[in-house]
């Protein structure tokens, strides 16, 4: 069986995933984590998105080809791999605005400069959910959830 999790940052697929993982006995890959170790914030800020995105879909592609299992797949590569993640059973995590903005520290005080991020992240959330509900089998609302709980529901949802 092959599965993707996948959501906005701070949705929960890093620890959704491995409770998941260790619960159902499947391997986990987590993209965005692999992203990370493979310097993706670097990129991003000193190369820009472009680049960050071939990194992130070279991820995504190795991933997708090698699993047999779970993959956690950051929003903005499943856009980009909508036609590879057609055989998976694909899970979107998610949780309210505020719960995202919270888990990814945007609710610290910051300048006026910046502007609004909160209002930014959820225009962001607003678009991603859009394109990402359309291709899930399951929406699991992580806002109140332990990781445990979630992957207790994917079990259940999917009949794992």
């Amino acid at each position: 069986m092959s599965l993707v999790l996948t959501g906005l940052p701070g949705a929960g697929i890093t620890t959704v995933g491995a409770s998941l993982s260790a619960k159902v006995g499947l391997t986990f890959i987590d993209v965005g984590q692999n992203l990370a170790a493979a310097g993706g914030t670097d990129i991003l800020l000193n190369e820009g998105e472009a680049a960050y995105r071939k990194l992130e879909n070279k991820l995504a592609d190795k991933a997708l080809s090698e699993a047999w299992g779970i993959v956690g797949l950051p929003s903005g590569s499943v856009v980009h791999q909508q036609a590879r993640i057609k055989s998976f059973r694909v899970v979107l995590l998610n949780a309210k605005t505020h719960a995202l903005a919270v888990r990814n520290g945007l609710n610290a005080p910051r300048s006026i400069a910046l502007g609004t991020p909160n209002a930014t992240f959820g225009a962001l959330k607003a678009a991603r959910e859009g394109e990402l509900r359309p291709l899930a089998e399951v929406e699991i609302d992580t806002t109140q959830t332990t990781p445990e709980q979630a992957a207790d529901v994917i079990i259940r949802k999917l009949c794992l």
